[in-house]
This record gives C-alpha cells, sequence and structure tokens, in this order.
C-alpha cells in the first residue's frame, strides 16, 4: 500500500486524502506513513485511538481512513512537544471532526437534491 519513500516530508497527508475508507493497513504501513517508533504506535492503539478492524494481535489490520489524521496528529506531537497521550486525545478530536464533516457534506448533498 505504502512504498517505503513515503513518510511525512513531501505531504504524505495530503498524498493519502483519496484513500478508500474500505481499504486496510497494517500495523508496519502505519509505523512507515506516521514515522513514530512502535512503543508509541501500541501505546496509541492501547489507548483506543487506533482501533484495530480486526482482533488478532499476530496480524493486526486499520482502516486506511486513520492514516491522514494520525499524519496531523504526529505533525502537532512534533510542533508541540505532545506526549503519547495528548496525540491520542487529538487523534481522537481529529476523527470526530472528519466525521462531522462527512456528515455536513451528506446534508448538504440532500438539501440539494431536495430543493
Amino acid at each position: 500500500m505504502l512504498n517505503q519513500a513515503d513518510d511525512l516530508s513531501g505531504n504524505l497527508a495530503a498524498k493519502l486524502t483519496w484513500l478508500d475508507h474500505q481499504e486496510t493497513v497494517t500495523v508496519a504501513e502505519l509505523l512507515r506513513a506516521s514515522r513514530l517508533c512502535e512503543d508509541e504506535l501500541n501505546d496509541l492503539i492501547g489507548y483506543g485511538a487506533l482501533p484495530a478492524l480486526s482482533q488478532d494481535r499476530q496480524e493486526q489490520v486499520f482502516s486506511a481512513k486513520l492514516i491522514v489524521p494520525l499524519c496531523k496528529a504526529v505533525q502537532l506531537k512534533q510542533d508541540y512537544d505532545l506526549d503519547t497521550f495528548s496525540v491520542a486525545l487529538v487523534l481522537g478530536l481529529l476523527q470526530k471532526i472528519e466525521f462531522l464533516q462527512e456528515q455536513v457534506c451528506l446534508l448538504e448533498s440532500r438539501q440539494g437534491l431536495s430543493s
């Protein structure tokens, strides 16, 4: 899914906004995309900020739609020297914002159809 040259430089988040919500990514792909260390990523998973689609600890998979908010949260971590728990909170808020933006777009499209 992600090649090894991809990282936060080069605006990876912008490149990945097209990701299909049906796509999945592995822990290794999340590590590569986010540039977090494995312990930090495992902490985010443990806090519930990155919910796995499968509960199999051997090969956890995640929704690809987590990559963009994760990269944004990691950028904020670097910019503001946030600890991992704070990153988990930021990630949750970014996901809620994305969900609400999708809902607004859906409502606007429905309103446009009924006008």
